[in-house]
């Protein structure tokens, strides 16, 4: 896969991992209306119980018009309820999956170090011939995952440390071994 479609994979895939958090809002928006409609029929009830409590007889038509008025309210509720809890349960598969998706996307322009440095034991022994050195090159953590175009660009500056490394920074088996030091560095 080329580098340049991976690199629009997660420019999409982080696109949508934005588009699905911006469901939150609605979500919460929704919980609002709903708690504004069990607000409306939580009155309703406080209406009809006052009425009843102060006696008042309200004609027929008028009282099945309440009934009716807090009935339909309720099944509004129910049927908000019913919605929410289905679009906020869709919210949060969508943000998973958008996480894990985004995620996966990252970890596929992973390469390992190692790939990046293949040709450092060859660099390390050539420019130690050159200089009659002995060095025992030794990589710690070359399977850790890095972005390919990051390797890529690290390729000259890691191999200019490498070879500053040997020259000037090894001295000669003599040298070491003068100083105290094992003969290999």
């Amino acid at each position: 896969v080329s580098a340049d479609s991976l690199t629009r994979l997660v420019g999409r895939a982080g696109e949508a991992l934005v588009e699905t958090r911006q469901l939150r809002p609605f979500v919460d928006g929704l919980l609002q209306l709903r708690g504004d409609e069990v607000e409306l029929c939580d009155r309703l009830t406080a209406l009809e119980e006052r009425l009843r409590a102060a006696d008042v007889e309200l004609p027929a038509p008028l009282a099945a018009l309440l009934a009716g008025i807090r009935e339909r309210a309720a099944a509004c509720l129910a049927r908000l309820s019913g919605h929410l809890d289905d679009f906020e349960s869709f919210a949060r598969r969508n943000e998973d999956l958008s996480n894990r998706l985004h995620h996966e996307v990252i970890v596929s322009r992973m390469r390992p170090l190692a790939d990046g440095i293949r040709g450092f034991p060859r660099l390390v022994r050539d420019v130690s011939r050159s200089l009659g050195t002995q060095v025992r090159f030794e990589v710690r953590g070359d399977q850790t995952g890095v972005d390919r175009d990051i390797l890529d660009k690290l390729a000259a500056p890691l191999s200019h440390l490498v070879r500053n490394a040997l020259d000037p920074g090894l001295e000669t088996p003599a040298a070491r071994e003068a100083a105290g030091s094992p003969a290999t560095g």
